[in-house]
């Protein structure tokens, strides 16, 4: 099965990431981190200064994790090309790549299990790393609902989910859900909180 958690930035998919990866009846799945540490260290770079390059090295991390058959995945091309739509319309990104993710993620979309939305709920956190300009989050968000619109509509896709409440509320959603799907009785809601 494969799952994606996506979502403007600093709207807790992390967070409840690693709350799943601490989960051990979901041990046989392989955690995906974000992407975006290892472009960085790559010499990449990220937000408003990101470029073609970057967003096409994104993608091929996003389309390696798409070969994983039981993954939960921090981020997916989905979010690769919301980041880069906005990043073409302010005339960062070329045209070209842009098409181009958007024929992988219509290429691709099916393949996916589950999609979990994160809207945005949180006050924005400087993690020193990420865009804390909250009319870029916005506007992300707005293109995330957007596209994720389109997507249900041309595929007819009913494995999109709209998280709310805080972090464990969020998280108990993914595990019914994931439960559900499984047919267990229960998938057991285990973390532990720093």
């Amino acid at each position: 099965m494969r799952i994606a958690l996506i979502g403007s930035h600093n709207t807790g998919k992390t967070t409840v990431f690693e709350m799943l990866k601490q989960n051990k009846d979901l041990s046989h799945y392989y955690f995906a981190p974000e992407p975006t540490h290892e472009i960085v260290d790559c010499g990449f770079k990220i937000n408003a200064e990101s470029t073609d390059c970057s967003q096409l090295a994104m993608l091929s991390i996003y389309m390696e994790n798409m070969l994983l058959p039981n993954s939960i995945q921090d981020r997916c091309i989905l979010d690769n090309y919301v980041y880069a739509l906005y990043l073409h319309r302010k005339g960062i990104i070329s045209n070209n790549v842009v098409k181009f993710i958007w024929k992988k993620v219509l290429n691709h979309v099916t393949e996916y299990d589950y999609f979990f939305y994160f809207p945005i709920s949180f006050p924005l956190q400087d993690n020193n790393f990420r865009s804390v300009d909250k009319e870029f989050q916005e506007e992300i968000d707005k293109i995330f609902r957007y596209v994720l619109f389109t997507l249900k509509e041309k595929f007819q896709l009913n494995n999109i989910y709209f998280l709310e409440g805080d972090s464990k509320q969020r998280l108990e959603t993914i595990l019914n859900v994931i439960a559900s799907k499984l047919s267990c009785e229960q998938v057991k809601i285990t973390y532990t909180l720093d």
